[in-house]
């Protein structure tokens, strides 16, 4: 039952950022200069799934 209700907050935490994105997408890719753009999305997007494992992992019943 916990679990369910974790997926759920993760997948609504995701359905956000997806929504998000394209909201702040141009200056993303504008702002940091050659190399970096991909970069910051991928060590945030490597973030949101390392913090979402944990949660599931250690808040599990």
């Amino acid at each position: 039952l916990y679990i369910v209700s974790a997926v759920g907050a993760i997948v609504v935490a995701r359905s956000i950022m997806c929504f998000s994105f394209p909201l702040f997408a141009d200056y993303m890719f504008e702002a940091p200069g050659e190399g970096w753009d991909n970069s910051v999305l991928a060590f945030t997007v490597l973030r949101t799934v390392f913090m979402g494992c944990l949660a599931l992992w250690f808040y599990n019943k």
